[in-house]
Parts: C-alpha cells; sequence; structure tokens
C-alpha cells in the first residue's frame, strides 16, 4: 500500500468537515454545494477516495485535492478497479443517502392527511407547520423519507430540493437536483418571497433551505441561495429585475458566514444596497431558523428599518 504523505484527517478537519466513523462529510467542490453531500474514507482500506451524494463526483483523494487547490504528492490508497470501488460505497453507505437520482413528478404525492400519517408528520416536519408547507411551499411528499420542494422562479419551476424528514448520520439533511440550475437560478422560496419583496424593494438572503422557511414564517420575505459558494452574478439579476432596492445578508453564524457576507457585499456593491445583519458576531454559531425570537426580533426591527429609509445601522 502506497505511503500517504499528507494528513487527510487534518485537511477535512480544516474544512470544518463532518465526521461520521470512517468518513467524514464535506461540502463538494464539484458542484454548488449548500449542505455538506460529499463523504471521504478517511481510514484504510481505501482511504482518501469521495463519492458526492449529490451530483455524483466520486474518485481518489488525489483528484479532490487538485479541485480544492491542495498539493498531494501520491494517490491516499493503490489503484483499484472502479467496479470495486462502486461495490465499496454501496456495501457501506445507506441506500437512503445514495438514492439522489433525478426524480420524477409521478413519484410526487400530496400531503394530504393521509400520506402525511403515514409519513409521521402529521405535527409538522422539523418545526414547520404542514399547512405551511403545503400553502406556501408547494412540497409533496416522495416517499417515507424524504419530501419535495420546487424551486420556482418567474412561475417556472428551475430546480427542486429533497429534504429528509429526519436527520440522519451519514447523510446530508437536503439534496439538490444535480445540474448548474444551482449556480444560475437557485434561489429557493424566490416566487413566493416576491409577492412581499416587490412591495417592500427590501429582501433577506440566507444560506440554506431551511432558513428561509423561518423567517417567511414570521412574515418577512427571504431567499435562499442554496451555499455560501453558489453566489452569481445571474442571481444578482434576477434580484434586481424583481424590484429589489435592499439585500438585508443573514448568513450563518459562523466563520463561513462571515466570510460570505464580505464576498456578497463586494459582489453586490453598485447594485444593490447591502446591509449585513452579522449573525456571526453572536455567541452559539446560529443559523437563521435556530436563532433565539429576542433575534429574530432584531431582524425584524433591521428589516423594517430599511423598508422605510434605505438604509440602516446594527449596533
Amino acid at each position: 500500500m502506497a505511503t500517504v504523505n499528507y494528513d487527510i484527517e487534518g485537511i477535512l478537519s480544516g474544512m470544518k468537515g463532518k465526521k461520521q466513523g470512517e468518513y467524514t462529510l464535506i461540502l463538494c467542490p464539484f458542484h454548488a454545494d449548500g449542505n455538506p453531500s460529499c463523504s471521504v474514507k478517511t481510514k484504510p482500506p481505501y482511504q482518501g477516495f469521495y463519492q458526492c451524494w449529490s451530483c455524483g463526483a466520486k474518485g481518489p483523494f488525489s483528484k479532490l485535492a487538485e479541485k480544492l487547490g491542495i498539493e498531494a504528492g501520491c494517490e491516499a490508497t493503490p489503484p483499484i478497479q472502479v467496479e470495486a470501488y462502486e461495490a465499496f460505497f454501496s456495501e457501506n453507505s445507506s441506500t437512503e443517502a445514495a438514492d439522489v437520482v433525478l426524480i420524477t413528478h409521478d413519484q410526487l404525492k400530496p400531503l394530504s392527511a393521509k400520506n402525511v400519517e403515514a409519513m409521521g408528520i402529521k405535527d409538522g416536519w422539523r418545526g414547520v407547520p404542514i399547512d405551511f408547507l403545503r400553502e406556501t411551499i408547494g412540497a409533496k411528499i416522495i416517499d417515507r423519507y424524504s419530501l419535495y420542494f420546487p424551486v420556482m422562479v418567474n412561475d417556472k419551476e428551475v430546480g427542486y430540493i429533497r429534504a429528509f424528514k429526519d436527520k440522519k448520520k451519514g447523510r446530508p439533511s437536503y439534496l439538490n437536483k444535480p445540474g448548474p440550475w444551482t449556480k444560475t437560478q437557485g434561489l429557493f422560496l424566490f416566487d413566493q418571497a416576491m409577492e412581499l419583496a416587490r412591495e417592500s424593494k427590501t429582501l433577506i438572503l440566507v444560506e440554506g433551505p431551511r432558513d428561509p422557511i423561518g423567517i417567511m414564517l414570521e412574515g418577512m420575505p427571504a431567499v435562499a441561495m442554496l451555499g455560501t459558494n453558489s453566489w452569481s452574478d445571474a442571481k444578482r439579476r434576477l434580484i434586481e429585475r424583481a424590484g429589489v432596492e435592499n439585500l438585508i445578508l443573514c448568513m450563518d453564524g459562523d466563520e463561513a458566514g462571515h466570510k460570505a457576507s464580505l464576498a456578497l457585499k463586494e459582489a453586490c456593491l453598485g447594485y444593490l444596497h447591502v446591509v449585513d445583519f452579522k449573525l456571526y458576531e453572536w455567541e452559539g454559531e446560529y443559523d437563521p431558523f435556530n436563532m433565539p425570537k429576542t433575534l429574530m426580533r432584531r431582524l425584524r426591527k433591521v428589516y423594517e428599518n430599511t423598508v422605510s429609509s434605505g438604509r440602516t445601522h446594527i449596533s
């Protein structure tokens, strides 16, 4: 077996990877990944081999390292046949996690009382009322494990999010439909939020799929850009053309959220008036969905001030 001359676990730890036994889940660098969906083997055999459960990218660590800009002197493990690699992952991974094939509409079921009860979410999904999922998001049931969230932009479904009913070890909470749409038009809850934002000319921008749901439940317009690496000029133009003038950033309260806020302010300079809610400055590393009611009230105040004046200051 070849000698590994780099610290795979250290590299993944520095990327804030999520350890799951002999695997680590990281944000996939091969697509606009909003939630860690790339599984990397950290122990022999097949140390360093990776597979993304969202876009399907897979291979040895040298290929991943090249994409990440990390110098690697050799393979993490000896060459193996593709068939053996496929078998390894299929034997050691949840079939639910691996099921990322395109979803056809004939597989979907409505959020009827019968289907909701059969799925076990009659009291809501992760704190979100069934009526809101049905009427605002247009969610449907895929199977007993997951929900289907369509991403609507200007009355057109541009993609979808598969949201798992429960959080499970070794599996991401969400999977996006594969393809470039996440980078160009991937703004979750865009049409729903614009019903409010067109009048206020103010929109709240968040990272992940659950975050705009929490803010929309409070009556404020919010969209998710589906990951900190998925922002693009195309998305900015979509927001501008919808009549938005003020953009309130409410990134996750961690280092990645801080970096995303800085990048977004620079990207929108000269196009939109940007206000940073700075959730990353609050102790606790909250995301917009789980932040305390006191912070939600502060966000509402910032939103109302921005709507009335077009600019605000956060102390």
